[in-house]
């Protein structure tokens, strides 16, 4: 079995809306893949076409290589978690995590095995007894997720089920959910808007836009690497530089920015032999900050500090540059020891070459 979930061309409207069209998708046997993006791009209604909730209007669902399209959400391999937890409030921890495998007249032992051995694993232990509305949010959501696990289905699809806990909560549940993936072997099928989220527990992700794919890869391609403006601006903050004109250095391409009037030198294998225009990306965090530079140093440009802001690990910064364009530098306090980078303060930023991204005629 190469693929788990299939979406293969599938389209879904809700009146004139095409809210996916000609979709297709691919998710491996235990993979934890997240679908990203804003709201309204389509990534619940893709969870809920796999779930059965929703029929497609056109394309097919594959389970396993199993076609699914037609088939109801319960017969469908696989369980839902969502941010409203859906705990019966009437049954205990125990009872609610139980309550499939009863569904199912699974044996009294194995039943007791299994949700034992399913507490275990989400830290409930001591909890069994307690009623849901004697649960913080946190625990509630263990109880989601233990009652989706323990009947073992092949995919367990989570449409933003820790949006609603608070940040350090959250984070905290990020780990559990990567942890608790890995454990199981299940594959996990992730609906988020959050990117941090989404880079911290992911194998891949596709991150959305208007109902369809703009790029699907690791979380290290899709921040580091982008192929869309779309892509670069959602996935965090970003420098933009647009260029007009590309001239041949050798080893490097040169692209003539259209602001400033400077120039970017970038690895040959950055850029396509044919492209002539477009922008380059390059993300706040990989500009270095310098005190003094050579005039002959490549990619390097004077500016003056307009605005620092302290933001937790990193330092913001917003250089003007004497060319006349704006950076978004980002740096670690300790690195300057609040010598250097103070507001007023002359700097040379380097744009390294390596961290540059081109994205071709946009």
């Amino acid at each position: 079995m190469e693929f788990m979930v299939e979406l293969d061309g599938v389209t879904k409207r809700f009146g004139s809306f095409a809210a996916l069209s000609d979709f297709s998708l691919r998710v491996k046997p235990g993979e934890f893949l997240t679908l990203l993006g804003p709201s309204g791009c389509g990534k619940t209604t893709a969870l809920r076409l796999i779930a059965g909730f929703e029929n497609p209007d056109a394309g097919r669902v594959r389970l396993a290589g199993a076609d699914v399209t037609a088939l109801p959400p319960y017969q469908r391999d696989m369980n839902q978690v969502f941010q409203s937890y859906a705990l019966f409030p009437h049954l205990s921890v125990e009872e609610n995590i139980a309550f499939g495998l009863k569904v199912r007249k699974v044996p009294r032992a194995e039943l007791r095995e299994r949700v034992g051995a399913v507490i275990g694993m989400v830290a409930l232990n001591g909890l069994e007894s307690r009623m849901p509305h004697q649960l913080s949010g946190g625990e509630k959501q263990r109880v989601a997720l233990a009652r989706a696990v323990v009947c073992r289905p092949k995919v367990l699809l989570l449409d933003e089920p820790i949006a609603a806990l608070d940040a350090k909560l959250r984070q905290a549940m990020q780990l559990e959910l990567k942890r608790l993936q890995r454990q199981l072997g299940i594959t996990f099928f992730f609906v988020t808007h959050d990117q941090h989220e989404a880079l911290t527990i992911s194998d891949r992700v596709a991150v959305m836009n208007a109902g369809r794919i703009e790029q699907l890869g690791t979380p290290v391609e899709v921040y580091q690497r982008p192929l869309t403006r779309f892509v670069a601006d959602f996935m965090g903050q970003v420098n933009v530089f647009e260029f007009s004109n590309v001239s041949d250095g050798g080893e490097t391409k040169r692209l003539k920015l259209q602001r400033g009037g400077a120039e970017l030198v970038v690895p040959r294998s950055a850029i396509g032999a044919r492209v002539g225009q477009g922008m380059v990306t390059l993300r706040p965090e990989n500009v270095r900050l310098l005190t003094s530079a050579a005039a002959e140093w490549q990619n390097v440009f004077p500016g003056v500090v307009r605005e620092r802001i302290f933001q937790g690990a990193f330092d913001r910064l917003s250089v003007a540059l004497d060319n006349g364009l704006e950076l978004t530098v980002a740096i670690r306090p300790s690195e300057d020891n609040g010598s250097v980078a103070n507001i007023g303060e002359k700097v040379w930023c380097e744009l390294a070459a390596e961290s540059l991204v081109v994205i071709a005629g946009t």
